[in-house]
């Protein structure tokens, strides 16, 4: 995807009781290669981000990995110097789910149609998940418990779950239902999931709450700043009640 990568990677490899320390956000060129040569022999799960630069890399990438459950979380404009417009960026990212095998699974954020457009192109099973009401597992509820984190509804094919995450913005529910669903596709249990991903700390600079000596809270996002990431701190910001919020922008990298 476009944003979210690194949170749902951590998210899925909490799930799976994967050790965190083995995951990598260095997502592209030598480092795709280099991630698959430091697989032992007899690893059960690998769980992998990658990203693009440009178009012709998600082919390659996907002919190394050859996968066997692909997360799509988004498609933004982090992409557009490069690509030009989001239908050559999810046409390029589509690679991925391409190269899934008959008996492979692809989880789609079903909220995101240029993300529910790659589904013809899948020869697998797919899982669509969102807020709308045509995934498959839906997020019920999502509500910001500020400042320790979110409590989060999810129906997953019937079963209601709840967790209070640490993380906070309603994007993050499709890491965590993402994580979830790959949990249960690999037969893990999933309350042992839930309380593993519910301990989980947001990622660096991904929204993610440091409390200063003076009382204050810093709500640190600049890893990067596409207009859509933008989008999503102003709605957290929205709903923070507080008597005082400062919002400071830098550059707008797309």
């Amino acid at each position: 995807g476009s944003f979210g990568k690194t949170t749902t990677m951590r998210a899925i490899s909490a799930a799976l009781d994967y050790p965190e320390e083995k995951l990598t956000e260095r997502n592209s060129l030598s480092h795709v290669a280099m991630s698959l040569l430091r697989i032992k022999p007899g690893t059960k799960y690998v769980v992998l981000e990658v990203g693009i630069e440009k178009q012709g890399q998600m082919g390659p990438y996907a002919s190394l990995i050859r996968p066997d459950i692909v997360v799509v979380t988004s498609i933004g404009s982090e992409h557009n110097r490069s690509m030009g417009d989001l239908e050559t960026t999810r046409t390029e990212k589509a690679e991925m789910v391409r190269a899934l095998k008959p008996n492979g699974t692809a989880i789609l954020n079903g909220d995101d149609s240029h993300v529910l457009w790659m589904k013809p192109e899948i020869k697998g099973a797919t899982i669509c998940a969102g807020f709308q009401h045509h995934n498959e597992v839906r997020l019920l509820e999502y509500n910001l418990d500020w400042p320790r984190g979110s409590r989060v509804k999810i129906d997953m094919h019937g079963v209601t779950l709840q967790l209070h995450t640490r993380f906070i913005g309603a994007h993050f529910g499709f890491s965590i239902i993402a994580a979830l669903v790959v949990a249960k596709l690999n037969n893990i249990n999933l309350k042992s999931a839930i309380d593993r991903v519910a301990q989980l700390e947001p990622t660096n600079q991904r929204l993610n709450t440091v409390k200063l000596a003076n009382g204050a809270y810093l709500i640190r996002d600049a890893f990067k700043s596409a207009p859509e990431t933008i989008h999503s701190m102003l709605e957290i910001i929205e709903q923070i009640d507080a008597k005082n919020k400062f919002l400071v922008l830098g550059d707008i990298s797309e």
